[in-house]
């Protein structure tokens, strides 16, 4: 172990570093779920990674006082790997819900391993979450704007 501000893989302390190494990992998911390889996407749902990102997302979204320019990048590239890994299946059909206390029509996606059974209705509920954002912090300057972009891309 060595001595430091938390930010390395055995650092202890530190400020955030937690938060840090959170980051780092995600982005390097971000960059394998780019990759033009479906198997290797096929793989990362068969591992769970959709459940993963869901229990990230839903951490996030319990601890609106977390929020900072970091916790908003992760956030934003969690919903951009979901985005990637969902999109594309052969055997995704849409359905389109119509949610009584929101009267907006949301996308579902259905009939896949990898949405179906992880995705679900725990990750639109996240993401009407997510859309219910006060348009006030869309001009805040952390990136709550690109959060809500990645955000409709999830649907």
């Amino acid at each position: 172990s060595f001595s430091g501000r938390g930010h390395g893989f055995h650092g202890s302390g530190g400020r955030g570093g937690k938060k840090a190494q959170m980051r780092h990992c995600v982005r390097a998911l971000r960059s394998v779920a780019s990759a033009e390889n479906e198997p290797l996407k096929q793989d990362l749902c068969d591992q769970g990674a959709v459940g993963q990102l869901l229990g990230v997302l839903r951490w996030f979204v319990g601890r609106p006082e977390e929020e900072d320019a970091v916790a908003l990048e992760i956030q934003t590239d969690c919903q951009f790997v979901l985005s990637v890994l969902c999109e594309g299946d052969m055997h995704r059909k849409v359905r389109r819900v119509v949610l009584p206390s929101h009267g907006a029509v949301v996308r579902r996606l259905t009939s896949s391993a990898c949405v179906q059974e992880l995705f679900g209705s725990d990750g639109v509920e996240m993401l009407i979450q997510y859309l219910s954002l006060d348009a006030a912090l869309i001009f805040s300057g952390l990136g709550h704007n690109k959060l809500l972009l990645s955000t409709v891309d999830c649907l």
